[in-house]
């Protein structure tokens, strides 16, 4: 029961951490991903807190020009859309958003993901895509 207590102190600490960082951080998204890494070690058999959390950081960040190409933001989207059983909305929202336009990541988990449904039409058509 203690661990439990702690833990759900700890998370209490990064929601406000979370909030002050919104209102005066330069770079909000990196301690939104530190709460990340810390939800996936603190809690590794609850993978809805991982799934939640990921969901809010890409929401949050989708309209951020800072991000849209951003590596480990574009990391945390492919996050969440393995997560999903069908991911191709995922994948769809983030190209009409140009969110991972310019990176190879992001094509290459969409042609992954088209491949292994044997939707081998499509997935040629997104790798051709991330070539361009």
């Amino acid at each position: 029961m203690q661990k439990k207590n702690e833990l759900e102190q700890k998370r209490k600490d990064w929601r406000s951490k979370l909030e002050e960082a919104d209102e005066s951080s330069e770079d909000p998204l990196d301690l939104w991903l530190q709460c990340l890494h810390w939800t996936e070690v603190s809690y590794p058999s609850n993978p809805e807190a991982k799934c939640s959390l990921l969901r809010e950081i890409t929401d949050k960040f989708k309209q951020d020009e800072r991000y849209v190409n951003f590596p480990k933001y574009i990391d945390a989207w492919i996050k969440y859309a393995d997560m999903q059983d069908d991911p191709s909305d995922i994948y769809n929202f983030m190209k009409s958003m140009g969110i991972g336009k310019v990176s190879a990541t992001y094509y290459k988990s969409f042609a992954g993901f088209l491949e292994s449904r044997s939707r081998w039409a499509e997935a040629e058509k997104v790798a051709t895509e991330g070539k361009k």
